[in-house]
């Protein structure tokens, strides 16, 4: 398995202009930013959800693995809601269950996706957390399947060699840019 290198990420080329835009339509229209982020295992949700216990910048943080399973769950729980709100999850099936949510992603005009990864030398460090803090190497524990799952959510990003959607390194990262550029747009 070859594992694919961070990327360089840079936030004035089309994809980050068009994440923008579609930020200023969402304002525009008098909706609150609505935030989709789809990770992978182990890259930190729900540490950041209780970092910030449960809000960050007034942001309601909703995590995607507390939520009830079915065929609902995916970002259209998001349009419910009525303040700006962000469901952290992963984008796809786990362990036994293969890739399979590029469904969910760019469902809905008034949802912003991202996808947010952090970079490999934090997700080792994590990786390695996770591992004396359970005391376990299987399951979600174990570097393969994380790398794994990474590198195959790697296609709803790059296609043809092109970055084709936003990733961000960090929460902080993704969220605060959608944050400030919703806040800089007037209707």
């Amino acid at each position: 398995m070859k594992n694919i290198e961070d990327i360089i990420i840079d936030t004035n080329n089309e994809i980050y202009i068009e994440l923008a835009v579609k930020i200023k339509k969402i304002k525009n229209k008098g909706l609150p930013l609505l935030i989709k982020i789809n990770s992978h295992p182990c890259a930190g949700k729900s540490t950041f959800i209780k970092k910030y216990n449960g809000c960050y910048k007034d942001c309601k943080l909703y995590d995607f693995d507390e939520l009830p399973e079915g065929e609902g769950k995916t970002s259209n729980m998001l349009l419910k809601k009525k303040c700006n709100s962000i469901l952290l999850g992963c984008s796809g099936g786990g362990i036994k269950r293969p890739y399979n949510r590029e469904k969910d992603y760019d469902m809905h005009d008034n949802v912003v996706y991202l996808f947010i990864f952090p970079k490999l030398i934090h997700l080792y460090k994590q990786i390695v957390h996770r591992q004396l803090k359970q005391k376990r190497m299987k399951g979600w524990s174990d570097p393969k399947n994380i790398l794994n799952y990474r590198n195959n959510m790697y296609k709803l990003i790059i296609k043809n060699q092109q970055q084709i959607r936003p990733l961000f390194y960090s929460f902080e990262e993704g969220i605060d840019y959608c944050i400030q550029k919703y806040k800089s747009f007037i209707y």
